[in-house]
């Protein structure tokens, strides 16, 4: 207490350490902001003993967890009462334990949300089957190049990867919804969907691109790890939308429209029957 303690009413503490118990307690009582009970028959009512963690039981996120729960568990093996082991880490270590769960969960949750959406939005089950087949792909994608550069599954990553869900939904869906509306052929399908909505999904992914393209300079671990994740999405998900989708759907989405106009267009490729050419013989008769 030191000098202090004089100015509130409470004794040195050199002097409280040759004091009886009684008389410990009596000087304490002095102290303006001392509040409790003497009473020696009511026991002891709270404690608190320190300790030091070895190197080796921290390192790594899963040590530490391990090592949290080592020390709950043995504490309440030794039946202590109340007794509990804290440190104010144990609230940021408690995550490690949890998090890879609530990852997998909530993205479980937003694939089967998705799917729902793809299926009322784009109403053509071959077509919605592979545009929810190439988001999947790009959100495993991301997962998978996330650990190569770096990023552990930890609370920031995680929100940062529910957020981009909605972009690799967003470059395949304007395909698909695209390529459905067309009629023709499945390969004159994604040629037309390819000339009416790549060019604005080209945009989306460069634009978002330069939008998180200047957090790559940062220093602090948040906007870096947004930076990552925002960047593996638009270019992992945007080439699964322009690039994968339409060529699956122009090989396997099947046709759409008149037979007549089909069988007609097979016709002429079969036959080498050029509309063009044939409109210049025309010409040149006349």
């Amino acid at each position: 207490m030191g000098q202090q303690g004089e100015t509130d009413g409470c004794q040195e503490t050199s002097a409280l350490l040759t004091m009886t118990d009684e008389q410990r307690c009596a000087a304490l009582s002095e102290c303006d902001n001392f509040q409790a009970s003497c009473d020696i028959t009511q026991g002891i009512k709270a404690a608190r003993t320190s300790a030091r963690l070895a190197l080796a039981s921290t390192q790594t996120g899963q040590a530490r967890y391990d090592t949290m729960q080592g020390l709950r568990a043995m504490v309440e093996g030794h039946n202590l009462g109340d007794a509990f082991p804290f440190t104010f880490q144990f609230m940021w270590w408690e995550e490690i334990g949890i998090i890879d769960e609530e990852l997998y969960r909530n993205v479980g949750v937003c694939v089967a949300v998705i799917f729902v959406v793809v299926v009322v939005l784009i109403p053509r089950p071959r077509v919605s089957i592979f545009v929810f087949l190439a988001i999947v792909m790009s959100i495993i994608d991301v997962l998978g190049y996330c650990y190569y550069w770096d990023l552990t599954i930890n609370g920031v990553v995680t929100v940062y990867m529910l957020i981009s869900l909605g972009l690799a939904v967003d470059y395949s869906v304007h395909i698909g919804h695209m390529f459905k509306a067309e009629k023709g052929t499945s390969e004159q399908r994604a040629l037309a969907a390819i000339y009416r909505i790549a060019p604005s999904v080209f945009n989306a992914i460069f634009s978002t691109f330069l939008a998180v393209i200047v957090l790559a300079f940062s220093t602090t671990y948040i906007f870096r790890s947004f930076f990552k994740v925002f960047f593996l999405v638009t270019l992992i998900a945007g080439l699964h939308g322009i690039w994968f989708l339409p060529v699956v759907l122009s090989l396997l989405g099947g046709d759409n429209g008149a037979v007549d106009t089909i069988k007609e267009i097979e016709i002429q490729e079969a036959s080498g029957d050029d509309p063009e050419d044939r409109k210049e013989e025309q010409d040149h008769a006349q």
